[in-house]
């Protein structure tokens, strides 16, 4: 198996690993949004998995962003390659079962964008408030949700020469029309931060002609209600039994 201390992660504990009691019927890698905490820290994203019988992987990354790229100075692989030449392989040697990729914020992002590149070996994503028009927070005014601070921002900073060339690697423009992941959904609250580039992201999508589901009409709240974690791992559950009968 892969052993993944020695290949970028600090250590195996259940503050990034869980299983569920009962069977595994599904797993999902989880990313964390910009502030790098854990949504298996939060009792309602835990409960929502075990009831759904999904493990989970929910890795940190030195890059809150997980993209492919490495700040001046910092050791390779990325946060991205990690994804895809550690995490992914482990968790499908792991559990012999689908895998989806998902995330919160930056998470979100992330995980959109990466499937949107590989929509073949992740056929299933999802991302609440996915940080979509991040490229704004790099000399554009826009103000950031609370979640995303001073050290994360500079992290973004060190990875784009500018906000352009950061908007040009969104997961917007990362969109294939020829090829998607089967199964995407993300949602956002109205008022937040994110929606307008989540809103961006229903529209392009939609102009292209891509199945998708999306939820942009809920009400503000906390990305850590338990409304919210049930809403996102129970369609990721069902995604998960859709792929897994498809196969």
């Amino acid at each position: 198996m892969v052993n993944l201390n020695e290949l970028g992660w600090n250590h195996e504990t259940d503050r990034w690993r869980r299983e569920p009691a009962t069977p595994v019927v599904g797993a999902v890698v989880l990313l964390t949004d910009a502030d790098g905490v854990s949504p298996l820290d939060e009792p309602a994203w835990a409960a929502a998995l075990d009831r759904h019988g999904l493990a989970v992987v929910a890795p940190t990354s030195a890059d809150r962003w997980w993209t492919d790229r490495l700040a001046e100075g910092e050791a390779g692989p990325s946060a991205e390659a990690l994804v895809f030449n550690t995490i992914l392989p482990w968790a499908r040697e792991r559990w012999g079962v689908p895998v989806a990729i998902a995330g919160v914020g930056a998470g979100g992002h992330g995980a959109l964008r990466m499937a949107y590149q590989r929509a073949r070996e992740l056929p299933v994503v999802a991302a609440w408030q996915p940080a979509v028009d991040c490229h704004q927070l790099l000399g554009r005014g826009l103000p950031p949700p609370a979640e995303v601070d001073r050290e994360a921002v500079r992290m973004l900073a060190a990875r784009y020469r500018d906000a352009e060339q950061c908007r040009q690697d969104s997961a917007v423009l990362h969109i294939h029309p020829l090829g998607w992941p089967k199964r995407q959904w993300f949602g956002c609250p109205v008022g937040h931060a994110w929606w307008d580039g989540a809103d961006r992201l229903r529209m392009k999508l939609t102009a292209l002609g891509v199945p998708h589901e999306c939820d942009l009409e809920a009400p503000a709240t906390n990305a850590n209600d338990p409304v919210v974690a049930d809403r996102v791992v129970g369609w990721i559950a069902e995604a998960l039994a859709a792929e897994a009968r498809a196969l």
